[in-house]
């Protein structure tokens, strides 16, 4: 081989690697985000209905959009608001941000609640579908991200009632927040001010947007 065809042969490999590694980088699935996603604007509903017409909407808690992801061991959620707050004068009570999903048929949760003159708290558990009674899991680790206007909450796949392994097919999802009524202690009475659903999926151990444990 001349030593004029060398550089020649050199060069068409390096090609055919460079093309190879554009064709992985098109081929890989992009991260998964914005699973749910909700109009601005919307947060004036009661418990008793969606929507009141002509009231004003409270940003703290009016969804915009949510995620949820998993890797490893732990599993995280991510409920994005207008202008997150801990605290507003329409919610003497405080306020509270929820998020449901269901894995395998049994619907979970992961919750902040901001209680009056409380620091923040972050817990999991499940929803019995059928009477619709909460059973709390314990706690959970959270932040309420006032510059980034996310509630995020992580928790051990480990903890969950249903495995989550890699692969595993998490659905349902519907994330609510509202503010509660009163100064009730044990805060027993909110409005659901603001809810979205999603018929998407997410499949455990998938990229996503979201940072999960952080």
């Amino acid at each position: 081989m001349s030593a004029r065809l060398r550089p020649l042969l050199a060069s068409a490999v390096i090609g055919v690697v460079a093309a190879t590694g554009a064709v992985h980088a098109a081929s890989a699935k992009p991260p998964v985000c914005n699973l749910v996603t909700d109009a601005v604007g919307d947060a004036n509903g009661t418990f008793l209905q969606e929507g009141v017409a002509g009231a004003p909407s409270e940003d703290a808690v009016d969804i915009v959009s949510a995620d949820l992801a998993s890797k490893g061991k732990k599993l995280t959620t991510v409920l994005r608001v207008k202008k997150l707050a801990a605290s507003s004068p329409t919610a003497p009570g405080g306020l509270h941000w929820k998020f449901f999903f269901s894995v395998a048929g049994t619907q979970i949760y992961t919750q902040a609640i901001a209680a009056a003159g409380a620091a923040p708290a972050f817990t999991f558990g499940t929803i019995d579908e059928t009477t619709g009674t909460s059973t709390s899991l314990g706690a959970a680790e959270g932040v309420l991200d006032t510059a980034k206007n996310e509630v995020r909450i992580t928790v051990s796949t480990g903890s969950l009632p249903e495995s989550v392994k890699p692969g595993t097919k998490i659905d349902t999802f519907a994330p609510n927040a509202g503010r509660f009524i009163g100064n009730d202690a044990v805060l027993t009475f909110s409005d659901s001010t603001d809810l979205a659903t999603s018929d998407r999926t997410y499949v455990a151990g998938a990229p996503s947007c979201v940072k999960v444990g952080k």
